[in-house]
């Protein structure tokens, strides 16, 4: 089980779930043209990639649901994630988190993040399952990307 994503630390206990079974855990890191500071991830098992991870510094937090129309996602509702709010549908969430470390950065101060389930590998075969479990790792995961980006808020 990996023990950060994208340099930010996970619970297992709330990831556990939205992973199928296997023997083999691991984190991708993918690059990007954009710099170092867009960060792209993903967790996989048994070389099947499960959740993709996308992080990027945006200027302003903007509405969470807007974001998510404007690329054609159906969302189902809007959520409060760690006191930020979110998108969420079937298959994925999204937030803007405020971070003040972001701040002097080009492209702060808030960081973009979106964690989406592969509809390639279905663990959870019930979207409100599925939904309730993506939360609970997005709660978790959005102090684990306030710790390791530094972010006093």
């Amino acid at each position: 089980m990996p023990e950060t994503v994208c340099g930010a630390s996970v619970d297992g206990d709330v990831l556990l779930p939205l992973l199928p079974g296997g023997s083999e855990f691991f984190e991708e890191e993918r690059t990007t043209a954009m710099g170092d500071r867009y960060e792209v991830c993903g967790v996989g098992v048994d070389d099947r990639l499960v959740l993709g991870f996308d992080l990027f510094p945006y200027s302003e937090g903007g509405d969470p649901v807007e974001t998510v129309q404007a690329h054609a996602r159906d969302v189902v509702e809007t959520i409060d994630i760690a006191g930020n709010s979110a998108a969420i549908w079937s298959d994925g969430v999204m937030t803007f988190i405020r971070c003040r470390a972001e701040e002097t950065q080009e492209g702060g101060p808030y960081i973009s993040l979106e964690i989406s389930a592969h509809r390639n590998v279905v663990v959870i075969e019930d979207d409100a399952e599925r939904q309730r479990a993506l939360e609970a790792f997005a709660e978790s995961y959005v102090a684990g990307v306030e710790e390791a980006r530094g972010c006093d808020v």
